[in-house]
């Protein structure tokens, strides 16, 4: 297995995209990494697996939904 603390830009560059928008498709990260679907759900489901990802939380901006 290899060491959770080492992640390259890619893995990084997702990680900041979930981030600020945990709703974010596969597909417009993908985009953003300039790869395949298929190669981000991977690096996804890595980064799971790894325990770098634990889960996903909605917070949203009282404000923005009109409360």
């Amino acid at each position: 297995m290899m060491d959770s603390t080492k992640l390259d830009n890619k893995d990084r560059r997702m990680l900041v995209a979930l981030d600020n928008d945990a709703t974010i498709s596969l597909n417009n990260i993908a985009s953003m990494l300039n790869t395949t679907k298929e190669v981000a759900a991977y690096r996804l489901k890595r980064l799971e697996e790894r325990g770098i990802i634990t889960n996903y939380i909605g917070i949203y901006h009282l404000a923005k939904v009109g409360l």
